[in-house]
This record gives C-alpha cells, sequence and structure tokens, in this order.
C-alpha cells in the first residue's frame, strides 16, 4: 500500500465492526491486528502517521472508554508484543504468546475484583438473555424434563451466570492468545524467517500445577481458580499442540485442502482439542517432532 496508515485504518475499521455488526465482528477481528502488525512493519510509516494512528483510535473513546480499553487490549497490544519481542526472534526468555494476552486478563481480573459493578451488571444481562433464550424454548413447546442439561440451567440461572463471569480471566485470556499467535505466524512468514515453533515456557509449568491443585478444594472459589488455571494452560498447550501438528503437516507435505479439514476437525470437537493440548503438554518434557516411525518390511 502506497499509506503505511491504511492498514491502521483498516484495522480500526474491522474491529468496529463490532458495533455495527457484533454477530460478524468477532470473526473480523481476528484479522484486526495482523493489520497493525503490518503497519508497525511498515519502515514507511513516519512519526505524524504515528500520530494519526494515535488519535484515530482515541476515537473509539466518543463510542465507549471500554471498546477503546478492548481494541488496545486485544489488538493493538498483541501487534506490539510481537513486533518487539519476535523481531529479537525469541532470543529473549518471553513467552511472547503469554505476554500479549496478559493485559486482557488483568482487565478481566479488575472487572471481577475491583468494578464490581460492571461485574454485577453482566450477570444481570447473562440471566435476562438465560431467561429469554428459556421463555423462547417452552414457546416453542420444548421439554424441560427430556433434558437434564436444560432442567439444569433453568433451575440455576444465577449460579451459572456467576460461574460464566469468574471465568472472564480464562476466556480473555484464550482469546487474546491466539490472536497472538495470529500475529506471531504473520510476522515470521511476513519478514521472510523460519518459524520458531511454539512452546510453553517451562517456569509456567509451576503455575500449572499450583492452580490445579485447587480443584480438589471444598471451597468452590478456588475452585473457580482451578478452572481458570485450567482453560489458560488447556488453551497454551494447545496451541503448542497445534505448531507440532502443523510442523508434521507440512512434514509429509499434505495438500491445503487436506490441512482445512483436519484444521476444521480439530477445532470443532472439544475432545481433540484437549488431546491436542496433551500432546503439546507432553512436548515440555519431550520434543514431539523428533518421533520416527518405522517403516514396515
Amino acid at each position: 500500500m502506497q499509506h503505511p496508515l491504511i492498514n491502521y485504518i483498516l484495522a480500526v475499521v474491522l474491529f468496529s465492526a463490532n458495533i455495527f455488526f457484533p454477530q460478524f465482528g468477532f470473526v473480523l477481528t481476528f484479522f484486526s491486528p495482523i493489520f497493525v502488525l503490518k503497519y508497525l512493519m511498515d519502515e514507511r510509516a513516519t512519526l505524524r502517521e504515528h500520530l494519526a494512528a494515535t488519535i484515530i483510535t482515541g476515537l473509539f473513546a466518543f463510542y465507549s472508554m471500554l471498546f477503546l480499553a478492548y481494541f488496545v487490549m486485544i489488538c493493538v497490544f498483541p501487534a506490539f508484543a510481537v513486533y518487539f519481542i519476535a523481531g529479537k526472534k525469541n532470543n529473549i526468555k518471553l513467552d511472547v504468546v503469554v505476554f500479549g494476552a496478559l493485559p486482557a486478563f488483568i482487565f478481566s481480573l479488575l472487572t471481577i475484583f475491583v468494578f464490581t459493578e460492571y461485574k454485577d451488571a453482566i450477570i444481570r444481562y447473562m440471566v435476562a438473555y438465560l431467561d429469554m433464550v428459556i421463555s423462547g424454548y417452552e414457546k416453542q413447546g420444548g421439554n424441560f424434563d427430556s433434558n437434564a442439561y436444560l432442567l439444569y440451567l433453568k433451575n440455576n440461572k444465577d449460579a451459572f451466570a456467576y460461574t460464566m463471569v469468574h471465568l472472564m480471566p480464562a476466556f480473555s485470556f484464550s482469546y487474546s492468545a491466539l490472536l497472538t499467535v495470529i500475529c506471531r505466524k504473520f510476522y515470521f512468514k511476513k519478514a521472510n524467517l523460519s518459524e520458531i515453533r511454539y512452546r510453553v515456557n517451562d517456569k509456567l509449568i509451576i503455575l500449572f500445577v499450583i492452580g490445579g491443585f485447587f480443584i480438589i478444594s471444598s471451597d468452590f472459589n478456588y475452585k473457580l481458580v482451578s478452572y481458570n488455571t485450567l482453560i489458560i494452560f488447556t488453551t497454551l498447550f494447545f496451541l503448542q499442540g497445534l505448531d507440532i501438528i502443523n510442523y508434521y503437516f507440512t512434514r509429509w507435505r499434505l495438500s491445503y485442502f487436506l490441512r482445512l479439514i483436519l484444521y476444521i476437525l480439530i477445532f470443532s470437537e472439544p475432545p481433540v482439542i484437549v488431546l491436542v493440548a496433551i500432546f503439546g503438554l507432553f512436548d515440555t518434557w519431550f520434543d514431539m517432532t523428533k518421533i520416527k516411525f518405522r517403516k514396515s518390511g
């Protein structure tokens, strides 16, 4: 593009779809950090364009300060993290995926423990939404007694909403981590560098063990700590396992069509996601890319 700033404007436009077309905004947001990264990597960008990008970002504040915060946390920050960390070819001992997802995680924690009014508003909204869904199901002649899960949800709407809101740190982290990984892959390809396979920092395993240990607690709040920990590390190990699978796809020279089918299978089946995460976990101790298959005959 002739003007680097156009890439940043495209990032803003894609994220703005969450305002006008929220049903598509979630998908389009995946591409927004890439355009921010393209802008950062363009050496033609001038100080004037950096100033313009800052002003354009600030315009989100006229709609909502919360919207501005989310754009910076899940689009701008992951791109910055990849640009300044991966740009050093990962020679520093910092997990770029974890670092890129930290702001969204911290903001979710603040929402739960500091901005309690906002947290309560989200819980009320979720309960109202569940009431609407349940009412619609009943009007269509749905039978709750025949579905134990729906019956439980109907009788425990408040508890379900409370639990989901307190899992926001893990979900926010996972979403931002995925966006950071997408940026990371784009960076290596755009910079014509050999991609360094993502591996979870060994020191983080300590947090995984400590956080997961709370699952045996009888206190529900401690269990929530464990649930958040397990979701976060399942995400990280899944991303690590996905890189291993991609390594073998490349090694076996699978067609792009076959890769697409297999990726759809992986992302659409929760048991497969867990299996890939376990694959990534074992890669922490054993290099799973060095598995050798003995030829028959």
